[in-house]
This record gives C-alpha cells, sequence and structure tokens, in this order.
C-alpha cells in the first residue's frame, strides 16, 4: 500500500509542479516572440529575415522624411501656383488700363462688336466660296473636257492597232493554213520508207 501512496505521491508533486513548469514554458514562448517582434529574425530554413521594431522605425521614419520632403515641394507649388493666379486674376480683371482685360476693351470699342465683325467675316467669305466654287467648276468642265478629247484620242488609236494586230494575225494564220495543206499533201505523195 505505501508504494500505491508513494506512486500517487510522487504523480501528485508531478501534476502540482507541472502547472508552474507549464505556465513558465507559456512565458518563455511569449517573451521570445516578444524578442523577435523588437529584435527582428535572420532568414532560416528558407523563410525571408523579418526586421525588427527598430529597423521598421528607422525605415518609417526614413518615409515620413521622404513625405515630409514632397509636402514642401508641393508648399512650394502651391506658392508659385498662387503667384500664377494673382497673376491671371490682375490680367482678367480692369484695373490699372495695362491688364489684358483693357486692352481687349480698348480692341472691341475700336474694332465695333465682335458679332458685327463676325458678320463681315461670314459674308466675306461666302462671297469668296461662291468665286472659288465658280472657278472650280470652269476648271472642272476644262479638265473634262480635255480628258474627253484624250480618251476618244486613246480609243481610235487602239481601235487602229487592234485592226492592224487583226489584219498581220489574219495573214499569218492564212500563211500557217497554207503551209499545213501543202505539208499535208506532201506527206501523202511521198511513199512511205522501209527503214
Amino acid at each position: 500500500m505505501t508504494l500505491i501512496l508513494s506512486i500517487a505521491g510522487a504523480i501528485a508533486v508531478i501534476g502540482a509542479g507541472w502547472i508552474p513548469v507549464r505556465n513558465l514554458f507559456r512565458l518563455a514562448g511569449k517573451t521570445t516572440r516578444f524578442i523577435d517582434e523588437v529584435v527582428g529574425e535572420p532568414a532560416q530554413f528558407g523563410r525571408p529575415a523579418r526586421p525588427g521594431a527598430i529597423q521598421r522605425m528607422d525605415s518609417n521614419e526614413a518615409a515620413v522624411k521622404g513625405v515630409n520632403v514632397a509636402l514642401q515641394d508641393v508648399v512650394v507649388e502651391l506658392q508659385a501656383q498662387g503667384l500664377l493666379l494673382a497673376s491671371i486674376h490682375h490680367e482678367m480683371h480692369p484695373n490699372s488700363g495695362l491688364s489684358m482685360r483693357d486692352a481687349v476693351d480698348r480692341l472691341e470699342l475700336q474694332a465695333g462688336t465682335a458679332a458685327d465683325l463676325a458678320a463681315t467675316v461670314k459674308q466675306d467669305l461666302t462671297d469668296h466660296a461662291a468665286t472659288v466654287k465658280t472657278e472650280l467648276t470652269v476648271q472642272s468642265l476644262k479638265v473634262k473636257q480635255e480628258l474627253d478629247a484624250q480618251s476618244q484620242k486613246v480609243k481610235t488609236e487602239l481601235a487602229d492597232q487592234s485592226r492592224l494586230a487583226q489584219s498581220q494575225f489574219d495573214e499569218h494564220y492564212a500563211a500557217v493554213k497554207t503551209l499545213a495543206e501543202a505539208v499535208k499533201i506532201a506527206a501523202q505523195s511521198t511513199p512511205p520508207s522501209n527503214d
């Protein structure tokens, strides 16, 4: 019985001792993961290296510096655009008499209204278009007459050449036919040779 009690006591001691040991292992695992996050992990077993918290903060700080530089560039650009907009605003509103708007107003007074000017230009263009259309019609009629004359001349020449070629063909055909008949007659009158 003492043996059973000894075994039971040993099991109880091991069981009671295991809980703090297990908690100690869990704490050690969490501590190891925390340290790996802070310090980082080297590349191993086919996994890429993981930078630590300090390295990540350094890279974030560099990125923030880059953003700050870019923002400073944007601020400079916006200031330049503000100056440009102020210049444009000055030119687009009547003020000292030297702005573009003042110059346009002076030109409008000198030349009359834009509608009158547009009507004059439209009439001039219409007149010019009618003149050009008439000239083009006359020119196209002349070109058509010239093309018709050239076409008739080419047709006549082709007909003459065609008649000449037909007569030459007929002459050659008659000569070949006569020659073929002569060969046929000669072949019939010559006795076959016994070779």
